[in-house]
């Protein structure tokens, strides 16, 4: 329903397009292209129309614009592992972009079920269109009844055999680089902590570093890689347990993301051995966790917002144009040096 805003009198009253454009001294027409999204609006008329919308308290009447443009105006974004900081951070970042387009964001939660509202949803035109932030090879069987037009888009993850656009971070590019890191700086004794190859995240992390240590004949002995059952605090911490135990533990550890990381400084902290004194640790996404005081943690940043924002243009321009061409895009990455590796510590 419209939202209804007050006259002196105290009259209900509906705010209409109309009172959005006077507020915002553009026409009608401008309202509404900027309501669908239309990329051709001046940047700095766009930012008056919003400003209007924001003061105005105003809700378009969906029903009557799906009626008209074909549109809903809403996305959905399938998203999981909400207790892992890095995906309400990518979340966020896909909400930001969706608004700076106009769009309306639906949440739905993989691990309940989400795909499969998602795929529900796109069928009855309640939504425009589907991102998928945590797809999987399990997914193919759901998606694999839609062609490369279907306005569908992957960010983060990826899934080869699936044929839309899709938008990931260099995650074998960084793991390599993380390797290269450890061995510059004389790390003999390297382990990895990584969590299951369903994901491909997973899988590109993990053989981005253990190839790239192969290279320079450094190969990881096979009982320093541990393999979490989920990407955890408490599996982080658990794998760090059983590795600071042996007999030679190891002098640097790299983790498949963040929170596996800090889980495996925590474990560090238990025993009293220091971080990096006498052991590092390296994990991968920098989950804005991983600045703070108490971590400090050496990570590999993935382009978050960049890779939101790409997606939702790959999913506006999929709309536009459904027979357009497809790919895979990898952006690249960086490591961020901090306290818990620092060859002067």
């Amino acid at each position: 329903m419209e939202q209804k805003r007050r006259t002196p009198s105290g009259d209900a009253m509906p705010v209409t397009s109309h009172d959005v454009a006077q507020r915002a001294g553009v026409s009608q027409s401008t309202v509404s292209r900027v309501l669908t999204g239309d990329s051709a609006v001046r940047e700095t008329t766009r930012q008056r129309v919003l400003a209007a919308l924001e003061e105005l308290n105003y809700a378009p009447n969906v029903a009557a614009r799906t009626m008209k443009t074909g549109r809903t105006g809403a996305i959905a974004v399938v998203i999981s592992r909400l207790t892992n900081p890095f995906y309400p951070e990518l979340l966020d970042a896909v909400s930001e972009a969706a608004l700076e387009a106009g769009l309306h964001v639906i949440v739905m939660n993989a691990e309940m079920d989400g795909e499969a509202d998602a795929a529900r949803a796109l069928r009855a035109r309640s939504v425009d269109g589907v991102i998928l932030a945590t797809a999987t090879e399990e997914s193919a069987k759901l998606w694999s009844g839609y062609d490369r037009s279907a306005p569908i888009v992957l960010i983060n993850r990826v899934v080869e055999s699936l044929p839309f656009a899709q938008i990931t971070g260099d995650h074998v590019s960084g793991s390599a680089e993380v390797a290269r890191f450890f061995l510059k700086h004389g790390r003999q004794r390297i382990a990895l902590i990584t969590a299951p190859l369903s994901a491909s995240t997973t899988a590109e992390r993990e053989a981005g570093f253990l190839d790239a240590l192969a290279a320079d004949k450094a190969p990881v002995n096979s009982g320093n890689i541990m393999r979490a059952a989920a990407v955890s605090h408490e599996e982080g911490r658990q794998a760090m347990l059983f590795l600071l135990r042996q007999p030679q533990r190891p002098t640097a550890v790299f983790c498949v993301s963040d929170l596996l990381a800090i889980g495996a400084i925590d474990a560090a902290r238990e025993l009293n051995i220091s971080v990096p004194g006498d052991i590092w640790v390296v994990g991968f996404d920098n989950v804005q966790l991983a600045s703070w005081g108490g971590y400090q943690l050496t990570t590999v940043s993935q382009p978050a917002k960049e890779m939101a924002r790409r997606g939702v243009k790959a999913l506006l321009d999929r709309l536009d144009k459904p027979r357009a061409r497809t790919e895979i895009v990898r952006l690249p990455t960086q490591l961020v040096i901090r306290e818990s590796a620092r060859s002067w510590f």
